[in-house]
Order: C-alpha cells, then structure tokens, then sequence
C-alpha cells in the first residue's frame, strides 16, 4: 500500500520542466509527511494541457450520496480497480498523477515495533505516481475533488519491507497514463531505480512534518 509519502521542495522547478499550467504550482510547499485526509497537489488532464490542481486523499466516487461515506480508500490495487464498482468509471476516465519524492512503508517484526521506512529514487529526482480521482458532489464541504493512488505488487527491493506499493510511472508512461492511452505498465517500477533507509518513528506522528524524519538511522 502507500499511506504516507513527501513532497521537498525540488519537486517544483521539476514540475515546471513539464510545462504544467497553473497558478498553484507558486503555492506548493514542502511536506515531508503527508498523510490521508489531506489536501495535496496532483496533476490531472486540463482543457489543453495538464494542470495542478488541489485534491484531498481519500477517494470517494462522484455518484455517492452519502455525505459521510465510511469508505474514503487512499490506494487501488492496480490488478482489480477496473473490476470495483467504486473506481471502474475513474479507471475508465479519470486518471491522474501525484508528484512525490519519496514515500514510506513500515516492516512488520514479530515481537517487536513496526520499522519506517522511506523510499526514493536513487538519483534524487522526484517521481509521479499513478492515480485516479473523482469529484465527489455531496461533499459536506461543496463540491469536492477527491484522489486514490494505484498500488501493485512489490518489486524485489520493497518485498521484504512490505508486499505492495505504488505505481511508479516515467514520465513517459505518466502523460500516456493521464492521456488514457491503452498499454501503460501498471507493474512495478525496476528495483535498481530505487534506494530504501530505514528511519525513526517519528514519522509515525503526522503531524511530524518536517525534514528531520527523512534522517536515516543504523
């Protein structure tokens, strides 16, 4: 799964690289804990090209009354989204991109506490993940726009940390995933791209929110 990840500050003249239209982009600040519940950047489809646009994470279909749902799902399984009732119209039409540095999982140890760690690309560079979203109408707030990220299976880097984790697109297969276009890999991302730290806890605490929990520990 994916359930916490980061946005520092290079992740900005990266977007602009891509030439992505809005005025958000100036807004987006770092966050080096993002959590659920939170509104974030993500890129999504405009009227000639992509743009930013603020979504909150926790998805919620656009044809769903209840003004409280219980279920806000934060990720989809790649390999089944298409077969749920409650994300095949997003598979279908309404993909998107979140833009990363880096995300967290944490390593399951019998007896013991639960391990953090953050996983980023080996050369820095920040990295988009993909996504689907939905305007959820009934919103008890208005109108809003709402986002789920893709998982699948884990690569051989992530699987003795966890079993899943997220789609991770290049940048070409990104514009063919926000474009719909038919055969974009969903599989996962080759592990030598990647580099796994163990980190402290204090990631644990969203409310964390700065660059000290990226510090590695032994």
């Amino acid at each position: 799964m994916c359930g916490r990840y980061n946005i520092r500050p290079h992740a900005v003249a990266w977007l602009e690289g891509f030439g992505i239209a809005t005025d958000l982009l100036r807004e987006v600040v770092p966050r080096y804990n993002v959590a659920p519940g939170q509104d974030l950047p993500v890129v999504r489809p405009g009227e000639t090209e992509p743009e930013l646009t603020g979504m909150r994470w926790g998805f919620v279909p656009h044809w769903m009354r209840d003004p409280n749902p219980r279920a806000r799902p934060i990720n989809a399984r790649a390999e089944t989204a298409m077969d749920k009732p409650f994300f095949r119209d997003a598979m279908q039409n309404s993909h998107c991109l979140i833009p990363a540095t880096g995300f967290y999982e944490w390593q399951g140890s019998k007896g013991s506490r639960k391990q953090p760690w953050h996983i980023h690309r080996k050369d820095g560079d920040p990295f988009f993940m993909a996504g689907l979203w939905s305007e959820w109408t009934t919103s008890p707030e208005g109108p809003m726009n709402t986002f789920a990220i893709l998982t699948t299976d884990a690569n051989k880097l992530m699987t003795p940390i966890h079993e899943r984790m997220p789609v991770i697109l290049s940048p070409e297969e990104a514009f063919d995933w926000l474009a719909r276009n038919q055969g974009v890999s969903l599989n996962p991302c080759p592990s030598k791209e990647l580099e796994a730290e163990r980190i402290s806890t204090r990631v644990n605490n969203p409310t964390n929110d700065d660059e000290d929990v990226l510090s590695p520990i032994d």
